[in-house]
């Protein structure tokens, strides 16, 4: 149970704020960004859709909350143009350190490694960035695997946080690839 409570706050510790109350969509629903104009829909791989978080406050966003059955997260943010916010690298750079610094946050964290660290390609005009990490709980020395993606759509930046192993998190990022570049 702490476990599962642990990766749910990790999928939380990536700058957002939850200032505005929650959207809540029933779990069934798909959920229609009319920003972006990308539907996400209620399951993506393994994954259920949870709840919406919609800010009108542009530097806050939305964060769209999915969970499967073994207590993995995985959520996808949507903020503002990275114009305003600072650049795309200095974005993804404090998203990043957001998650190597959870050792040091009072987490029940004990160790975060960084495993990798690349450029994506979507398309021949869309990249991103991706960061993988093995985070290693105090109380048992588990680890589990966590993931980082940010690109641009739109003129906004979207990330996705993910905790959970490398073919799940494989599957959700492909299937949600396809609801930006089809």
């Amino acid at each position: 149970m702490i476990k599962t409570l642990i990766l749910i706050l990790l999928c939380f510790c990536s700058g957002f704020s939850f200032a505005a109350e929650p959207e809540h969509r029933p779990s069934g629903e798909a959920y229609p960004d009319p920003e972006i104009k990308v539907v996400f829909p209620a399951e993506i791989a393994s994954f259920r859709k949870q709840e919406v978080i919609r800010s009108y406050n542009p530097l806050i966003g939305t964060a769209v909350r999915y969970a499967d059955d073994n207590g993995n997260c995985a959520d996808i943010y949507i903020y503002t143009s990275w114009e305003e916010n600072g650049t795309f690298e200095q974005h993804f750079q404090s998203a990043k350190k957001a998650v190597l610094d959870l050792p040091t946050k009072g987490f029940s964290v004990k160790k975060v490694s960084l495993l990798k660290d690349l450029e994506i390609q979507f398309t021949p005009e869309n990249t991103g960035k991706r960061a993988e990490f093995l985070i290693t709980f105090s109380e048992d020395d588990s680890q589990v695997f966590s993931f980082l993606q940010l690109f641009l759509y739109r003129e906004k930046i979207i990330k996705i946080r993910l905790s959970c192993d490398e073919k799940s998190a494989n599957e959700f990022f492909g299937k949600v690839q396809k609801l930006f570049f089809p």
